[in-house]
């Protein structure tokens, strides 16, 4: 799963579910701009970031939202 991305999924996802507490409707957001936010605050390069997501989408842990400029855990972080 995503465990394959080793330490820089923990820190992505850690930051991921600090964004989701912070919002209201619990989204992140699904943004180039988002993924280099990411990138400057953990250190995981951008395009691993839409990798990790791509993947957490591909195999149903994250869900896109309506607008597809946002996503959630779907199985609650």
């Amino acid at each position: 799963m995503l465990s394959q991305f080793g330490n820089d999924w923990l820190k992505v996802k850690r930051l991921f579910e600090q964004n989701a507490k912070t919002n209201k409707n619990g989204a992140v957001p699904y943004t180039p701009v988002a993924f280099v936010l990411v990138e400057k605050k953990t250190g995981v390069p951008a395009n691993v970031v839409k990798s990790m997501v791509d993947y957490g989408l591909q195999i149903g842990y994250l869900k896109l939202g309506r607008s597809k400029e946002w996503f959630k855990f779907s199985t609650g972080g």
